[in-house]
């Protein structure tokens, strides 16, 4: 029997119905602002430094030594003008990103980011490797690719050797409960302290409305 279209209209609205899409979209989302706030981080640092082309040829043979890659001085080298300009266009969207929140779940938000980057360290990497695989889940949960383009998306890119290398799934998973948790930790305790001031029971859990 012919699909139709209605039927896999149908089929992509019960998928996206489901708890674990939801629980993607959000930490799509939160993963997508907490990559420009490592992003306006790093960048507000460099505006506060200071390299020649001699300490961009010291850095490039360390780098070397210790990685075996080969870059370019010119390539250590930046433009403070422009880098200003780039930090500004990151800070807009990342104030975007949070006024779709409302004013107790954005404190929840960048408290969950100041955590990220301050305490747990978690690498740029290791952000856009979950970012690349939770948008090829969101996809493949709206039918817009299979479950082989699905796995064709979940990769990292080995800069030594500068290819793209697949990433196992499980390790994507481990990695997403593992930040996941750390965010509901955060929202348990900020919504807890709310409550406490307003004199009322504390929550066991909390959740989320992923239609923020």
């Amino acid at each position: 029997m012919k699909t139709t279209q209605n039927q896999i209209d149908q089929l992509s609205k019960s998928m996206m119905d489901h708890p674990i899409c939801g629980r993607a979209m959000l930490m799509y989302t939160l993963l997508t602002g907490y990559s420009l706030f490592d992003s306006i981080q790093i960048k507000k640092d460099c505006t506060k430094t200071d390299i020649t082309y001699k300490d961009a040829e010291f850095i490039a043979d360390k780098f070397e030594e210790v990685t075996g890659i080969n870059i370019a001085p010119t390539n250590l080298l930046f433009d403070k003008n422009q880098l200003a300009d780039d930090l500004l266009d990151d800070y807009q969207e990342y104030q975007f990103l949070l006024n779709s929140y409302d004013e107790n779940t954005r404190s929840m938000v960048i408290s969950f980011y100041h955590h990220l980057f301050y305490n747990r360290r978690v690498p740029h990497d290791t952000v856009q490797i979950l970012l690349n695989a939770l948008s090829a889940f969101i996809q493949y949960a709206c039918g817009s690719i299979n479950k082989k383009n699905l796995k064709k998306q979940i990769i990292d890119i080995d800069l030594q050797k500068m290819k793209i290398v697949p990433v196992d799934s499980m390790y994507v998973r481990h990695n997403f409960i593992y930040i996941e948790k750390d965010f509901n930790d955060i929202c348990l305790k900020k919504a807890n302290r709310i409550l406490k001031q307003a004199g009322e029971e504390p929550l066991s859990k909390y959740s989320i409305d992923v239609s923020i």
